[in-house]
């Protein structure tokens, strides 16, 4: 008895990251942000995740609780998804909907509403209501297209287009169980990895100037911040369910992954030190910008020389925001420098226009144009999937569709990324297109960065759409099995 009391101690123990409070490391005598992260060393990393460690004694652990809840009360509906009906979709939707708005609620009420559970916020300043409902805006958005990737998906699985592992299969043999032990280890890795490539490929000018500065427009973050992106970062951000086109996967994992996409954001982004999830690293980045691109978790940034281990004085990070210099002649300035809601323009921040606690920014040249390109193009998805899907429109169209899916896959996928670069071509820009990253070598770090970001955020974007227009056999899946 003594010895299963000893045991049930040291779990709880482990689980302490359920717990309202600062993590292990943090000097509480410190103000919060200021006790410097430390990396842990690779083969640390490994042994947990051989062991599971991190899947059990983590967040990662109530996102899988949640994603087992969703599979087995909201299963994904094969034979209706065999064609595309708004019965089938919309209570995908609704799903989906129920579940974000009830996991951001809580945060937002545990530290924003009356019970005021957190203590030790790192910026002592509390958001709009105007920015909250902005935020709510496009996470709202974010929802809604996570739905059509996980719909596009379902229809590919139920139709034959990409393989799955069923779950009646998942335990008739040992191979397979190994297999799903393997993707549920490897999903919270791959998350954490297709981050930092796909974050820091938004970072590069031309997709930051147009894209990715709306999510910048939080400084001092909050909880639905998280998922407040523009919807072609939404795109290139859900492209991580990249290894279940590729790979024969259970749709569990396919629904563990989106679970982790879609909830994940909130408790990193809530602005506070003291409860499960709490994320300086993540906050350094939005308050510094030019650093610490991926996750705490997975120590990509220490190994390519953007890690920022506190607020205040850095003595770790090499990236080029350091050497950038200001119209005030000051250097390193970044966003905590900005003080009061003021417009300052300062060169170490991509649109400096942005104040860190209004809304009211100034758009860059060719924002419009990029609004109406980027519209066009998802307007084109959802009018091709409508005509799929609609019992009036006849073989013909669809033949048309499936004789042309690369070229509007291609197309939808591709596009918002040529397109932003084209306008900062044609209408110039006082920074450089690779800027912040313009002192790499473009054939090296730049160029390695590149490559690996396109291939993980854009290619299975094209594929996925490819797989659904196309006919039965031809997705990457199957012409990957053929090299």
């Amino acid at each position: 008895r003594i010895r299963t009391h000893i045991m049930v101690a040291g779990w709880l123990r482990r689980v302490s990251f359920l717990r309202f409070d600062v993590p292990a490391h943090v000097d509480k005598s410190r103000p919060p942000g200021h006790t410097p992260l430390v990396p842990s060393p690779w083969p640390a990393l490994v042994f947990l995740w051989a062991t599971f460690q991190h899947v059990v004694f983590s967040p990662n652990a109530v996102w899988y609780l949640i994603t087992t809840c969703m599979y087995v009360l909201a299963p994904y509906d094969l034979e209706a998804a065999r064609a595309w009906r708004w019965g089938w979709v919309g209570h995908r939707l609704a799903v989906n909907v129920l579940v974000v708005a009830m996991y951001y609620g809580y945060w937002e009420g545990v530290l924003y509403g009356p019970l005021a559970w957190g203590k030790r916020k790192f910026k002592a300043t509390w958001p709009t209501t105007g920015r909250v409902l902005h935020n709510a805006w496009f996470t709202f958005l974010g929802v809604l297209q996570w739905t059509g990737f996980e719909v596009v998906y379902v229809y590919c699985i139920a139709t034959g287009r990409i393989p799955y592992l069923a779950d009646k299969a998942i335990l008739a043999s040992w191979s397979n169980v190994a297999l799903f032990s393997f993707w549920t280890c490897f999903i919270p890795i791959w998350r954490s990895t297709h981050f930092y490539f796909a974050h820091r490929l938004l970072h590069v000018n031309f997709l930051y100037k147009y894209v990715h500065s709306l999510h910048h427009r939080n400084v001092d973050i909050e909880p639905l911040s998280g998922l407040s992106m523009h919807p072609v970062e939404h795109m290139y951000y859900y492209a991580c369910i990249l290894p279940s086109l590729y790979f024969y996967m259970s749709p569990f994992h396919f629904l563990f992954n989106g679970v982790h996409l879609l909830l994940a954001p909130a408790a990193s982004h809530s602005g506070f030190e003291d409860h499960m999830q709490s994320d300086l690293f993540h906050y350094l980045h939005h308050a510094k910008f030019e650093c610490n691109y991926g996750s705490h978790s997975v120590p990509l940034d220490h190994l390519f020389g953007t890690f920022r281990e506190v607020l205040g004085v850095s003595k770790t990070y090499k990236g080029a925001a350091e050497d950038e210099v200001n119209h005030s002649g000051t250097r390193g300035k970044t966003a905590e420098s900005l003080s009061g809601g003021q417009a300052v323009v300062n060169e170490a921040l991509p649109l400096a226009e942005l104040p860190p606690e209004s809304l009211k920014v100034k758009l860059p040249n060719g924002h419009a144009v990029y609004r109406l390109t980027t519209a066009i193009l998802f307007a084109g998805l959802v009018l091709s999937f409508g005509i799929m899907g609609h019992p009036g429109h006849g073989a013909a169209s669809r033949a048309w569709i499936a004789t042309h899916a690369s070229l509007l896959a291609g197309v939808a996928s591709f596009g918002p990324a040529i397109a932003g670069a084209a306008l900062v071509l044609l209408l110039g820009d006082q920074r450089s297109m690779r800027w912040p990253f313009h002192k790499e070598p473009l054939v090296g770090k730049f160029g390695f960065h590149l490559v690996v970001g396109v291939a993980v955020s854009i290619v299975p974007v094209y594929h996925l759409l490819q797989a659904a227009y196309a006919q039965p056999g031809e997705a990457a899946y199957f012409w990957l099995r053929k090299l």
